[in-house]
């Protein structure tokens, strides 16, 4: 038997634990198909902690043979650094970077983070166990479909990609299986949040997102009465907010069936007590319909405007023309009029805006929604900003303690400097002022 950990670190400080739903994936679908032959342990680091706290705690109940990183930009520099502590006691254990960060980023991660031996590219569950088997039966590493690995003589081989679940269901629910503990030692619910997924895919390609091209344009549901039986097990375990780790949620009419799940649930238990989610971009009558219901029961949430712009030429460099975010006025009188109130999401930094433009933007929206939460553009991995970064001319910085690149500057086509914004380094959102 070997002892495989799996590493995921919450946001930067909260009073309670993050759920760690990823490597909770990744535990239910290795102890399913891999049984007694491997020892599954997930390690959930707060955002507060050092590398130093970190590997201590990796470490304090025995060396892993394979861990697992679940990466995000903020956080890769720690886990390369706990990387390291593992590779000097154990130097034959196989380290594994995984998440939006790093996938198909192996020409850039693996000769940075020389601890590192394979980067996952894409999904992770089915790519994961493909590994672990290669571990326990001496294999190599170029029958795993969908990695990313170094070679004995340091080059770098890519395998062919992993093609995408489409039967969601044949990954074993953490939730269900129990590989997620859900309450404390005084018997609360242990996280923030309970976080859940519908769906996976998004149906749109923004420039400067990764959600498109990282999980796929195709998007594929999970079964109806599997969403229910989780809501079940968490309303038992009395979490109180779920968050939704959907792209467009309010898109699909099992969106709307989900809502009513839901309701019945909390009228059953009486939790959870809120939904929050990321709302689909075009407002449709599925979306109109479930704010409706929403209202009605009092199920409370909070409705975004994700405009990122209101300057037509930056929305065609954005990729973003074909949704219906010009009829924004209208929504936000409606959801006044139904008595919820609503923020928007604005970018500055964006190739085709200026401050002027921005601030005449930000000025326009701010007569019809109380908050505006206005965002640095980060040029993120496998978006197609990042991609077409000499296209589009930006000059980059990289954050000091996160691996994001922060755009201060655009060259113009005759590759004149252009002062474009100064984003502050900072991987959250920040609120520019009430508006209103």
């Amino acid at each position: 038997m070997i002892k495989v950990e799996l590493v995921q670190q919450g946001v930067w400080h909260m009073a309670k634990e993050s759920m760690p739903l990823a490597a909770g994936y990744l535990a239910a679908v290795t102890r399913e198909q891999l049984g007694d032959r491997c020892d599954v342990r997930i390690f959930n680091a707060s955002g507060s902690m050092t590398p130093l706290e970190m590997a201590v705690d990796v470490l304090r109940d025995g060396v892993p043979d394979v861990i697992g990183f679940s990466v995000p930009g903020w956080n890769v520099r720690q886990f390369a650094a706990v990387a390291e502590t593992i590779k000097q006691v154990n130097p034959q254990a196989v380290v594994v970077f995984g998440g939006n960060h790093v996938a198909n980023q192996a020409e850039r991660v693996l000769p940075r983070d020389v601890d590192v031996d394979v980067v996952v590219n894409g999904e992770g569950e089915v790519t994961f166990v493909e590994l672990i088997n290669a571990v326990l039966d001496g294999g190599s590493f170029a029958d795993v479909r969908g990695i990313s690995y170094r070679e004995a003589d340091g080059s770098i081989t890519t395998t062919e990609e992993q093609p995408r679940l489409d039967d969601m269901d044949a990954i074993p629910s953490p939730i269900l299986t129990g590989v997620l503990p859900l309450t404390d030692e005084r018997g609360d619910f242990r996280y923030d949040v309970a976080l859940m997924e519908t769906n996976r895919g998004c149906p749109y390609h923004c420039s400067f997102c990764f959600w498109g091209g990282a999980v796929g344009q195709k998007v594929r549901s999970f079964p109806r009465e599997r969403l229910r039986a989780e809501l079940e097990v968490l309303a038992k375990a009395k979490a109180h907010t779920v968050v939704l780790c959907d792209a467009n949620f309010g898109m699909l009419r099992q969106d709307a069936e989900f809502i009513e799940d839901f309701i019945e649930v909390r009228e059953r238990y009486g939790y959870p007590r809120a939904l929050e989610t990321s709302w689909a971009k075009n407002k449709s009558k599925v979306f109109r319909d479930i704010v409706r219901r929403m209202r009605e029961v009092g199920l409370g949430s909070s409705f975004t405007l994700a405009l990122q712009t209101l300057n037509d030429s930056v929305l065609d460099l954005m990729n973003r023309r074909n949704m219906k975010i010009n009829q924004w006025r209208e929504l936000a009188e409606w959801l006044a009029v139904e008595g919820l109130d609503c923020y928007a999401e604005l970018i500055w930094g964006v190739p085709g805006e200026t401050p002027e433009s921005f601030l005449e933007g930000y000025d326009e929206l701010a007569k019809h929604v109380s908050r505006i939460a206005a965002y640095p553009l980060l040029l993120l991995p496998n978006t197609d900003f990042s991609d077409r970064r000499e296209l589009h001319g930006f000059v980059t910085v990289r954050g000091q303690r996160d691996d994001f690149e922060y755009v201060p500057l655009v060259r113009s086509t005759n590759h004149e400097e252009t002062a474009h914004f100064v984003a502050h380094p900072s991987p959250a959102p920040q609120l520019l002022s009430d508006a209103g």
